[in-house]
């Protein structure tokens, strides 16, 4: 079980990056995954709520931190900065 974790890891951590290496600097064209990118920042694994945080900073030249988010804390503590992250990158209030 612990592998197949570690496999499925591993596989989302590189399908998110290789989607903002297609898309990296066009900001339109993101829109179809960024749906995908802000789920990922409610993973359980710490490194691809990183990655996904990262690669929409970069991508949509936002700070997250701004709006409350930050890829270290716990789920309970992530949520408040997660819905505004939601609401302002997707129009959604908060929902997923």
């Amino acid at each position: 079980v612990l592998i197949q974790e570690l496999i499925n890891n591993i596989a989302k951590e590189h399908g998110g990056d290789a989607i903002l290496n297609q898309q990296a600097g066009d900001v339109r064209a993101i829109g179809w995954s960024l749906v995908e990118l802000v789920s990922s920042l409610d993973d359980e694994f710490l490194i691809n709520r990183q990655f996904a945080a990262k690669g929409i900073e970069q991508s949509l030249g936002v700070r997250l931190e701004e709006l409350g988010y930050r890829f270290y804390d716990a789920r309970r503590d992530r949520a408040v900065g997660l819905a505004r992250v939601r609401r302002v990158l997707l129009g959604k209030g908060g929902s997923r």
